[in-house]
């Protein structure tokens, strides 16, 4: 991995913690009732999934070929699952649910927490705070 994708990555991470920290303050201070609140929940639910990269790295099994067998797959299902470039049917999501002890909603979630109409724009004027120090 060359020193340009490390950079990237880091930054992806970054701004990915950066987008929870906003929508768990924002699932704090809105009013339970708007839909604003629902649209931040979706989204800070949706930060908090894990890639289904991670998901099937939970599968016991040292190498890719035995994480196969334990799924019952094979490997290009495994990497077109890892990518993103293909999804589990219902019967594998919930044998891979199982095998890497994560909820089904996991498997299932990523790409379907999308708020059912478009979000709007937050007020500049809505007060952020910090959560008080532990």
């Amino acid at each position: 991995m060359s020193d340009d994708d490390r950079a990237r990555r880091a930054d992806s991470r970054k701004v990915r913690r950066e987008a929870l920290k906003i929508a768990t303050q924002l699932v704090r201070v809105l009013p339970t009732t708007d839909d604003a609140f629902r649209d931040a929940m979706k989204l800070r639910d949706l930060l908090r999934m894990p890639s289904m990269a991670s998901i099937l790295k939970r599968v016991p099994g040292k190498t890719t070929t035995e994480r196969c067998r334990t799924l019952g797959i094979g490997r290009q299902s495994y990497y077109d699952w890892s990518k993103g470039a293909s999804r589990p049917n219902s019967e594998l999501a919930e044998r891979l649910a199982r095998a890497a002890r994560v909820p089904i909603e996991f498997v299932r979630g990523r790409g379907r927490s999308r708020p059912s109409r478009p979000i709007q724009p937050i007020q500049p004027d809505l007060p952020l705070e910090e959560p008080p120090p532990p």
